[in-house]
């Protein structure tokens, strides 16, 4: 018999897919679970340890008693990146370490494999900032009753073959597309209509959910220099999560475990978009660029397939969507190889799959030789399930009438779970926020109200107004940013909101505020919103709710969600839960409701961030921390320099993004607390927090903690220096054995005069009060329950990519602050910061990278930019004069640069003028076109503000600001934010002769068209409530 090459075959034609496979019995499922265990202890370096070989002993106990066993949390993690580490036709495995893993192998239906799948795509998405994730649903149990995802991907597009035979859309899924069809979906008949998910669930039949439109990030495809490529009407998706294959670990197979990266350019444009079975355009460009495709001689193909691929790393780049080329995918790949030679002893790896489909000969892996095996934990290709019910079907004598019996039972099933899902009223629920603060409340709340209605959580950057004329409930969790301004991810939505016209009389809404009265407009957002809504004839259901974090905010929305789910109940007839507790879990203390147990071990620092703040979290350490204020100034902000222990590749920021900081608490305060712990467990065991359920009458495990040791959630989990709110007090005084003790927290915790005269004047933390109160006996329970979260802390990011592509660099303003009692206190996080530049520290910082797309430099270089900061705020400022740089030492044909003017404010000339030598060399080299000082501590001299300087320069300022449309970016405090906007306000009336309301309409088309920047920060309490600051 001839031999043909196979090695292109997804599934080669001498291999059973395992579907197809003889089911595994006991003895080959623990052959394969045990060798999965030592790897996992290998990886740990504890290979026959005591807990390895004990596991072993569980595992094996588990297999023989029940065919089966459970792989742990952190098993599972390992076992999916190892998994993808082991994928040979995968060329981005360098990553592999960085995979998110979400657990949801406990969900039962079909509709929360939707939600599990719609959270998975929404963190994966990350507005662009990609990241690498896997859901891991429950595992094949009897092939009857597998979790499948019907769907190749997450998001393809339809395919519909017209009545000339032609083919709309993506030839690749026209079979899919049938199939949908047949289930009751219709497209509209485009080339990128996205199908439905099709999920069936513990061997049900399957179901139809159409994805959100706000969760799908698609990027419009354009080109550099062909403006007719625009007309082309090209657009691909951002995140490419495969669905359809099989993890295999342990000897435990996961039918359904969707996971994804992030594109390599020619996966769209070479092989997506350009190959004659799918979309195909490559005659149709070639003609648009003017070649003679008649003939192969000339090269057009390759010339065209060129610039589509350019295209559209163009179109993703500038979108500000994660791709990455193919030349940079192939030099990581060997990096990759050479790092598991050394580590594994080799590397399994498809050549046909690894060289890319465009210039392979002249990227390193074409001339790499390579050998493909299967090792595990893996991922397998296995039978599509239509596939799957077909076979069946053929078996069966009279197919015909079996094949149309069964679809449309089938479809009856799917309609009828559809028909009851789309009975419930529905609910939407709208987020914007800054830190996810908001986003995090918005979540709990869609668990509370998708028990009886058809619930949806969006982001207001993603939602369209004009839909709101389809919604009948609508709940809205929003933040505040700086001086009243919406935040980031709210922007387009408020201006959008501001010029709607229609009547909404058809919605009931509700609106829940976050914020902090220590900014003058308190909640403002919210007010703006919950204003907004009634006006355009929406109908309150309940009061406007403005939360202070200064007071605790957990209570209000406790109270705020269920006042507002048994509202809406009644509104639409339904029944009330009649327990706090049947809303969602609680964190009211009472002794009988929390306790904690001893589980195996804690989770990994920065796992455990990550689980608890939702972000993708990065490990750094202090390359340099340097001082840039003279001895004499008695102040200190520090230049400190980052470099990542995670990715030692480029890092992934932007001139103007955020850095985010998770401090640890002083080990003595954390000591203090240890001591006064009246149930303290052995000394490094990890413990859990459980609260008990009402409901249920069981005990539950606590979400808000991941299991860790006492000591690991006072250092990095908990905060221990915010002042305790009058409900923690309340709870205290549960604790205080002492009876004037305990009516003194019971006064402080009910009087809100007495409490606010105490906390103004002592700022105290939960030490001081330990301190104060010495007969309170402290629960391990109530401090896992009770203590606030600690929060990071948001540094601007203080360098570019491009010249520092693989540092970060911050400035820090070391802070120092006196109470009204006399006593100074340190910053938590600038005093630690500090204290690891000073000692050369190789501790560990958690950090994570927030974008923050609207304060950076605009797209048109040309156009005038106006930077203002005071002291650190100069910060962000850094960023742009460095990009700036880079823009000009490496120019694009044709690109102009317009004016780049500085306004900084510090106290004195070399003395607190930071950056000063740097700023110099910025203006030789004609980067900064000028800048101004305002020196604030001349001694002798008046005091010169920020706003002075604009006055001097108002001509200059309105010239660029009005006549050159520029923009300008103001990083500073909330007052000299103020006083910048009451400056420019003088000065549009008299170098624009504009009256002050038609000043004021200018300043708010300038915010709306994105030409006004702000960046503010302030103290986590009011000025007027601290004697000085240092």
């Amino acid at each position: 018999m001839a031999s043909i090459c196979t090695g292109a075959f997804v599934i080669k034609p001498s291999t059973v897919p395992p579907q197809e496979a003889t089911d595994r019995n006991n003895d080959q499922i623990q052959v394969e679970a045990l060798d999965f265990i030592d790897q996992y202890y290998c990886h740990l370096n504890r290979k026959d340890s005591e807990e390895h070989l004990q596991r072993k002993v569980v595992v094996a106990q588990a297999i023989q008693d029940t065919g089966t066993y459970h792989i742990e949390y952190d098993e599972l993690v390992f076992g999916a990146k190892t998994a993808w580490r082991n994928a040979s036709r995968c060329s981005g495995r360098i990553q592999w370490k960085n995979l998110q893993v979400f657990d949801a192998r406990e969900i039962q239906t079909a509709e929360e494999m939707f939600r599990a799948i719609c959270h998975h795509l929404t963190w994966a998405t990350n507005g662009g900032n990609i990241r690498s994730a896997m859901t891991v649903f429950p595992a094949r149990t009897n092939k009857k009753k597998d979790f499948r995802i019907w769907n190749s991907q997450f998001i393809r597009y339809a395919g519909y073959r017209m009545p000339g035979g032609h083919i709309i859309g993506d030839p690749s899924n026209l079979s899919f597309t049938q199939i949908c069809e047949r289930l009751g979906w219709k497209g509209k008949g485009g080339h990128f209509d996205v199908l439905p998910l099709v999920l069936s669930a513990n061997g049900e039949p399957p179901e139809l959910f159409e994805i959100p439109k706000e969760i799908i990030l698609e990027v419009e495809l354009t080109h550099p220099r062909f403006d007719w490529f625009k007309e082309l009407g090209l657009k691909w998706y951002a995140v490419p999560v495969v669905s359809n294959m099989l993890f295999d670990c342990g000897g435990l197979e996961f039918p359904a475990a969707p996971f994804n990266g992030w594109y390599m350019g020619t996966e769209i444009g070479a092989r997506n978009l350009c190959d004659v079975q799918r979309y195909n355009i490559l005659e149709i460009v070639g003609q648009r660029m003017g070649l003679d495709c008649r003939s192969s001689v000339n090269l057009w193909k390759d010339l065209a397939l060129v610039e589509v691929n350019i295209a559209v790393l163009h179109s993703y780049q500038k979108a500000g969507v994660s791709i990455v080329d193919h030349h940079t995918v192939a030099d990581s790949f060997v990096q990759f190889m050479l790092q598991e030679a050394k580590t594994r002893g080799g590397c399994p790896a498809d050549w046909v799959w690894i060289v890319p489909p465009i210039s392979g000969s002249i990227t390193p892996v074409f001339h790499q030789e390579m050998v493909n095996y299967t090792i595990k934990p893996s991922f397998d290709y296995q039978e599509d399930p239509p596939l799957l019910l077909l076979n069946q079907l053929d078996k069966e004598k009279n197919m015909k009438n079996l094949v149309f019996g069964i679809f449309r039972a089938v479809l009856l099933a799917s309609k009828l779970k559809m028909k009851i899902r789309k009975c419930r009223p529905k609910c939407l629920i709208l987020f914007a926020s800054e830190t996810g603060k908001s986003e995090q409340f918005a979540r709990r709340l869609e668990a509370t109200m998708g028990r009886a209605f058809n619930a949806r959580t969006v982001c207001m950057e993603d939602y369209p107004v004009n839909s709101f004329l389809q919604e009948q409930l609508v709940l809205v969790v929003t933040s505040t940013f700086g001086l009243g301004s919406p935040p980031l991810n709210g922007e387009t939505f408020f201006r959008a909101l501001e010029s709607f016209e229609k009547n909404l009389s058809n919605i009931r809404f509700a609106v829940f505020g976050l914020g902090s009265k220590a900014y003058p407009r308190f909640c403002a957002f919210a007010v703006h919103i919950d204003n907004l809504l009634r006006n355009l004839g929406g109908q309150r259901m309940t009061s406007l709710v403005k939360a202070d974090s200064l007071s605790g905010q957990e209570k209000p929305f406790v109270k705020w969600s269920r006042q507002v789910y048994n509202e809406a109940c009644a509104l639409y007839g339904l029944l009330t839960f009649k327990h706090a507790d049947d809303i969602e879990v609680t964190t009211e203390w009472h002794e009988e409701r929390f306790r904690y147990t001893v589980v195996g071990k804690e989770e990994d620092i920065i796992k455990g961030l990550s689980e608890i703040h939702g972000y993708q979290m990065q490990s750094f350490n202090i390359i340099s921390s340097t001082n840039l204020q003279a001895k004499s100034s008695g102040l200190r902000s520090l230049s400190v320099k980052l470099q990542s222990t995670t990715n030692k590749d480029k890092l992934v920021y932007q001139h103007g993004d955020h850095m985010l900081i998770f401090p640890t608490n002083n080990i003595a305060m954390v000591t203090a607390i240890i001591q006064r712990i009246k149930d303290l467990p052995l000394c490094g065991a990890a413990v859990q927090l459980e609260t008990f359920s009402v409901k249920h009458n069981a005990w539950g495990s606590h979400p808000r903690l991941p299991p860790c040791t006492i000591q690991m959630a006072l250092l990095h989990y908990l905060d221990i220096t915010k002042p305790p709110t009058q409900d923690m007090l309340k709870g205290l005084a549960q604790l205080a054995t002492n009876n004037k003790e305990h009516n003194r927290l019971i006064t402080l915790a009910k009087n809100e005069e007495a409490y606010l005269q105490w906390r103004d004047y002592k700022m105290p933390t939960i030490v001081d009060v330990l301190s104060e109160f010495q007969s309170i006996q402290l629960p391990v329970a109530f401090l896992l329950s009770q203590l606030p979260i600690l929060e990071p802390r948001c540094f601007s990011v203080s360098s570019s990519p491009d010249v520092h592509p693989n540092e970060i660099h911050l400035t820090v303003g070391v802070l120092q602050y006196r109470t009204n009692d006399g006593r100074l206190h340190d910053g938590l996080c600038t005093t630690w910061l500090e204290n690891l530049g000073q000692n050369n520290n190789t501790t560990t910082i958690p950090c994570a990278i927030k974008l923050h797309k609207t304060f950076q430099l605009p797209h048109d270089a040309g156009v005038p930019v106006l930077m203002l900061g005071i002291g650190t705020g100069i910060a962000p400022f850094r960023g742009f004069w460095q990009h700036r740089y880079y823009q000009m030492i490496h120019p694009m044909p044709g690109i102009k640069f317009g004016p780049m003017t500085l306004f900084h404010g510090c106290r004195q000339k070399g003395v607190d003028d930071l950056y000063s030598q740097e700023i110099s060399l910025m203006q030789e080299s004609k980067v900064l076109t000028s800048v101004h000082y305002a020196y604030s501590r001349m001694p002798g001299q008046p005091r010169i503000y920020i706003q002075h300087l604009l006055c001097e320069q108002a001509q200059t300022t309105y010239e660029q600001l009005v006549v050159q449309e520029g923009h300008i970016y103001i990083c500073g405090s909330i007052t000299m934010a103020m006083d910048v906007r009451k400056t420019l306000l003088n000065i549009l009336c008299e170098e624009g002769n504009m009256t002050t309301d038609k000043a004021q309409n200018y300043m708010e088309l300038l915010r709306k068209s994105g030409r006004y920047h702000e960046e503010l920060f302030g103290l986590g309490y009011p000025h007027h409530r601290l004697n000085h600051i240092k």
